[in-house]
């Protein structure tokens, strides 16, 4: 099977299935999990199911909105990434190719109005305001000792400032200030893990450690990661989470006490210079077992 470069027209079958078009000119149905907005460019393997004849005058009148500008206002920029973080619920992303967020999905309708408010924010403001959101809304809990990160790209390019270095690292700082202590582990996959953890009905962020697991011959059961958290599933399995994820793996700790020679954390002083920060950003890197002033970066 090879893959296709298509746009998303609609959905169908209660938003099982999507209904796009080709750059080769045909009209198909095709199954995608989560289901991305339409006008998002997608890749697609083929073939795929025939479209019924019904749809077809629903799916001209798409194309004639998406590619005439008529009705600019009901454009949708293309997804070019997914970012999920698995809180409790999970909450979703998705980023078009300058890293600004155009679609949220969250738990619930009580959340649907603060996501709303997110579209077309930078991926690192929008971040923020989540993370603070979840805290308030009690998503954020603190037995969930292991929290994961996932970004998944959805074409072959690059967005500038968003990679899982600098997620990690803004992640990492956002729940410090929260005052979380745990670990944190940001990964990138290929987009066909959002259809196996659908498949296996487990939460994106478990099936990441399933195929992790599997990966290094240390099998852990997937029932018992929908039963506990990563930690008890992890270590009920005799599974070091430092050792599964290495680098990937990093630990946050808040502390209010000075250190041994007495000095306090001085939040406007200058943080060092990493050099996998990009050139004018004002966000530092986790590196450090303080609080330290954090803001996310400017839109390019």
């Amino acid at each position: 099977m090879t893959k296709t470069k298509a746009v998303v027209m609609a959905h169908t079958g209660k938003f099982k299935n999507v209904l796009v078009y080709t750059t080769d000119g045909q009209y198909l149905t095709t199954r995608i999990q989560p289901a991305p907005p339409v006008g998002a460019m997608v890749y697609i393997k083929t073939p795929v199911l025939p479209v019924k004849p019904k749809i077809l005058a629903v799916a001209a009148a798409v194309l004639l909105i998406l590619f005439t500008g008529l009705m600019p206002h009901f454009f949708i920029s293309p997804a070019a990434a997914y970012v999920n973080i698995s809180l409790q619920p999970e909450i979703r992303l998705w980023l078009d190719r300058e890293g600004k967020v155009t679609r949220v999905s969250m738990n619930g309708p009580e959340d649907d109005h603060f996501a709303a408010g997110l579209k077309g924010q930078n991926f690192y403001t929008a971040l923020e305001g989540l993370l603070q959101y979840s805290q308030k809304q009690g998503y954020l809990t603190k037995d969930q000792e292991i929290l994961m990160g996932t970004l998944i790209k959805l074409d072959d390019r690059d967005i500038p400032r968003v990679n899982e270095e600098l997620f990690k690292d803004f992640l990492c700082q956002q729940l410090e200030r929260q005052g979380y202590q745990g670990a944190v582990v940001v990964t990138g996959q290929p987009e066909e893990m959002i259809q196996s953890a659908e498949k296996k009905g487990v939460s994106l962020g478990q099936y990441v450690i399933y195929e992790k697991c599997q990966q290094q011959n240390k099998p852990v059961d997937l029932d018992l990661l929908r039963q506990e958290n990563v930690s008890g599933a992890l270590s009920r399995s005799g599974i070091e989470a430092k050792e599964l994820f290495g680098h990937d793996y990093v630990e946050v700790h808040t502390q209010h006490n000075t250190d041994a020679a007495g000095d306090h954390h001085n939040p406007s002083a200058p943080m060092p210079n990493h050099g996998n920060i990009p050139e004018g950003s004002s966000m530092m890197p986790h590196r450090t077992m303080t609080h330290p002033t954090t803001q996310a970066p400017e839109d390019a």
